[in-house]
């Protein structure tokens, strides 16, 4: 049987090694040991720094997994936002807003005030004593399409900040895994 001397790579204490043996203990200060070949040098390797090294790839490994997916999860998010946008002027695009459904409900009390106004100060002698029946529906369709704006933009509202707080909480989980990952790496 053929004896290989080694010395320990952490106390440096001359070994003893049969060659056939992958891993063993060192006599002198008890660390875990492998023998490695390389380039035809034959030396030990403490095994607990392998496994330090391997643990700290495995941490790089998994943190930039998590960035990647932080990544991945802001680029859904910026396409998810185009469904809620809504049209404005020259062809221009905005997230909805909860401020303008008082807006909007302001102005359709003030067709009804001027409609309400203008029906009560006809001119009996223009259109006899009653006016015609389109002076009172006049601003129907008006008000129905205000109405139909106010429940289209307020839908959109709700539905833009439940899909926004979904997000958020999304992208604050994975930021504090990552936080904690790197925590882990720095600890290590």
């Amino acid at each position: 049987m053929e004896i290989q001397s080694l010395k320990c790579n952490h106390c440096s204490a001359d070994l003893k090694v049969n060659p056939q043996i992958k891993f063993f203990n060192c006599n002198f200060c008890g660390s875990s040991l492998t023998i490695k070949n390389s380039g035809g040098t034959v030396y030990t390797e403490v095994i607990g720094e392998i496994k330090a090294n391997t643990d700290n790839l495995v941490m790089q490994s998994n943190t930039i997994l998590l960035e990647q997916e932080l990544e991945r999860l802001d680029r859904e998010w910026l396409l998810e936002r185009e469904q809620y946008m809504i049209s404005g002027k020259n062809g221009s695009k905005s997230l909805p807003s909860q401020g303008s459904v008082p807006v909007l409900i302001v102005v359709i009390i003030i067709i009804l005030v001027m409609w309400l106004v203008f029906a009560v100060n006809v001119n009996s002698s223009k259109f006899g004593h009653k006016p015609p029946v389109f002076v009172y529906l006049f601003p129907i369709p008006v008000i129905a399409i205000l109405i139909w704006n106010i429940s289209q933009q307020a839908s959109k509202g709700n539905a833009h900040e439940m899909a926004k707080a979904k997000y958020e909480d999304k992208r604050r989980l994975l930021l504090d895994k990552i936080a904690k990952s790197k925590d882990a790496k720095v600890g290590s």
